[in-house]
């Protein structure tokens, strides 16, 4: 009987494939079977010890296959779980990041937004200030306008005083030309020579008054006997013009005592009239 080939120890790795090593078992039993056709010489207990030797193997070998599927399943289990956890961090840091972004934009929002309602409040104050403004330039073009017409108004009242004060003080100058013309017994006109002749006959009075001091009195009252040097016509221009004049227009040396050709005054012809005192002032009116 011819002794048996050495068997060969299988060639086993992790990273071989449990279908791959099937295979090879496969042959390797069936490569025998036919070494023992041919050969006479085998043994058929060494056959069936060499057969269960190899079932034995594959039995072992398809245990070591279920461990490893379980811990590949378990493997795979746990990258899936790693995997879930990172995703679940990444989603929260991103929703993180999110409300962190969020939060500084709300920010900057309400930020922006105060800013916005002041500008609003700003530009509504500048508005009202611009129609304050508005009112009160027109309120002074008014103004002015009115103040203009109130000066045209007032040139034209001074215009109007200035032209009746002329008119007054020429009608108080021909009036004083026309009594100093009728006390000295000129016959008026409106020539210059009248005038003159006026004031030379006044000078003439006044020369001999002041050189005979019994014609002047302290009282200004005319005496007729001291009428010394004054001409019958003046006395008659005098007592005529007064004759002509108001009452109350009359000077007070005539209302004591009038000249006349008599030669008496009319002191107690005229009586004083008493006066009250005065409602607003309250001022006796015979002291003033």
């Amino acid at each position: 009987m011819t002794s048996s080939s050495p068997s060969r120890s299988l060639p086993y790795n992790d990273d071989v494939s449990m279908e791959m090593i099937v295979d090879d078992i496969v042959m390797r039993i069936n490569d025998v079977m036919n070494r023992t056709a041919v050969g006479d010489d085998v043994d058929d207990d060494i056959k069936k010890a060499h057969i269960k030797n190899l079932q034995k193997k594959v039995r072992s070998l398809k245990e070591q296959l279920i461990l490893k599927e379980t811990q590949s399943e378990m493997l795979k289990e746990k990258v899936r779980v790693m995997e879930d956890r990172m995703m679940h961090l990444e989603m929260k840091l991103s929703n993180d990041d999110d409300v962190t972004r969020n939060d500084k934009l709300a920010k900057i929002i309400e930020k922006y937004r105060i800013e916005l309602n002041e500008a609003h409040l700003e530009l509504r104050q500048l508005r009202s200030r611009v129609v304050e403004t508005t009112n009160l330039k027109t309120d002074s073009l008014e103004r002015e306008e009115e103040i203009k017409r109130l000066e045209m108004r007032l040139r034209q009242q001074e215009n109007r005083n200035r032209k009746q004060q002329q008119q007054i003080d020429d009608r108080l100058l021909f009036e004083l030309r026309q009594l100093l013309s009728r006390m000295l017994g000129i016959s008026y006109d409106t020539s210059v020579a009248v005038d003159f002749e006026i004031i030379s006959r006044l000078e003439k009075l006044i020369v001999a008054t002041y050189n005979n001091p019994e014609l002047m009195s302290n009282s200004f009252v005319i005496d007729p006997s001291n009428s010394i040097g004054l001409a019958e016509e003046f006395r008659r221009g005098y007592n005529s013009v007064m004759d002509e004049q108001p009452a109350n227009h009359r000077p007070r040396s005539y209302r004591v005592g009038h000249v006349n050709s008599s030669g008496y005054g009319r002191m107690n012809e005229v009586k004083s009239r008493s006066r009250s005192l005065s409602p607003h002032k309250k001022i006796d009116p015979n002291v003033y």
